[in-house]
């Protein structure tokens, strides 16, 4: 695939992550005191993977380490 429709998806995609991620905002949905947990929690496991697999690549490049 093209690099361009690639990006359009992956972007399609994270909109769609986050208008689902954004219902129990708009709708009244009374969500447990858990299930709350569950998804700040999950939140919180996603942005420190995105964070450590964002600085890989420029630890493996600052560091002169062959990364593949």
């Amino acid at each position: 695939m093209e690099s361009l429709v690639i990006g359009a998806l992956a972007s399609l995609g994270a909109g769609l992550a986050t208008a689902i991620g954004a219902l129990p905002v708009l709708l009244p949905i009374n969500l447990t005191q858990r299930v709350q947990g569950i998804m700040l929690g999950f939140g919180g496991g996603v942005m420190l993977a995105a964070t450590s697999f964002s600085s890989g690549n420029g630890i493996c490049r600052w560091s002169n380490v062959v990364c593949n």
